[in-house]
């Protein structure tokens, strides 16, 4: 008798309550992932400071420790670092052979790329002196912006690659970059050395530019940023050089920007800006100077600011920008 009357006295949800419940479930998450997803982004991009930031000591230490020259741009895309010709650049006027190891005129001739001039200073003594398939499937966290793609393997086309007297295939999934040097106030990343450094560029092939050279300022003059991509590229092998190659090479679109069209450019599905800085975010760029310290740039910019940063000889201030 007792159990038939709490039997009775039992009552379930209507359709009508559940229906409610699940509407203000709807509206709480609707209202508070917005926020959420505020945070993360703003975490992510802490993040992205923090690896320019890093890679800005790193590169104080290297101009310190090379004769207050600046890492060099390497020769091209297919060379991904030398073992054996420690951190100078291609000299001028020796007459040396480039590619020639056993040549002495070029023994100290550096071919890979700012990215792998660093790798000594951010604690990456073995990667640098690794072998080249090592080197093109080592992702480094510290060249990956989190808010665009995480720190794996990505397609790339598969051409040679060269480090040392050996010549390989790229591996069809290698290691990428998403910041790339100053190539100067140019509108063709790869246009050549003479047209880097008559557009003040800071690292570009052959480089070997000194902080004396910076006449407008090491607080003035862009050294490197976040580069625009073609969103299509964070997945797949998209564009004419965009993004294509190991974060290792040398003179190259993937690891230089420039002046460009004068403007920084957001990240979009099947646009490639490949000489231009640009990013993912929302507010802007992040940047390190030729003094090393970091700021966030807004996509408004003006095209004659983004000049005067991006040439460091112009004899021009730059005027404000956001930091």
């Amino acid at each position: 008798m007792k159990n038939s009357i709490v039997a009775k006295n039992r009552r379930g949800f209507t359709l009508v309550e559940l229906l409610v419940v699940i509407t203000i479930i709807g509206i709480l998450m609707s209202l508070t992932l917005p926020a959420v997803n505020s945070i993360q982004e703003s975490a992510r991009q802490l993040k992205c400071q923090n690896n320019l930031k890093q890679q800005a000591t790193a590169a104080m230490t290297h101009v310190s420790e090379n004769g207050d020259r600046f890492p060099c741009g390497g020769h091209s895309y297919k060379y991904i670092g030398d073992t054996q010709r420690g951190n100078s650049p291609h000299p001028d006027d020796d007459g040396g052979d480039p590619d020639n190891m056993t040549d002495p005129k070029r023994a100290s001739s550096q071919r890979g790329g700012w990215t792998y001039n660093l790798l000594d200073y951010m604690d990456q003594s073995n990667l640098r002196n690794a072998d080249i398939n090592t080197r093109c499937i080592t992702p480094l966290p510290i060249f990956y912006c989190p808010s665009r793609r995480a720190p794996v393997l990505y397609p790339s086309n598969t051409r040679d690659t060269a480090s040392d007297d050996k010549t390989q295939g790229t591996p069809y999934l290698s290691a990428k970059s998403d910041y790339a040097g100053n190539s100067g106030g140019t509108d063709n990343v790869e246009g050549g050395r003479d047209k880097a450094e008559n557009g003040g560029g800071i690292i570009f092939r052959y480089s070997a530019v000194r902080v004396k050279d910076v006449t407008d300022g090491a607080t003035q003059t862009l050294l490197v940023g976040e580069k625009n991509l073609n969103a299509k590229a964070y997945v797949e092998v998209a564009g004419v050089g965009d993004d294509d190659d190991c974060y290792l090479s040398g003179m190259n679109w993937d690891t230089l920007r420039s002046y460009g069209n004068g403007t920084f450019v957001m990240d979009r599905y099947g646009y490639e800006a490949i000489n231009q800085f640009g990013s993912v975010h929302l507010n802007g760029v992040n940047f390190i100077f030729c003094d090393g310290h970091w700021a966030r740039i807004n996509y408004n910019v003006s095209k004659e600011t983004v000049y005067r940063l991006t040439c460091r000889n112009d004899g021009k201030p730059v005027s404000e920008y956001s930091r």
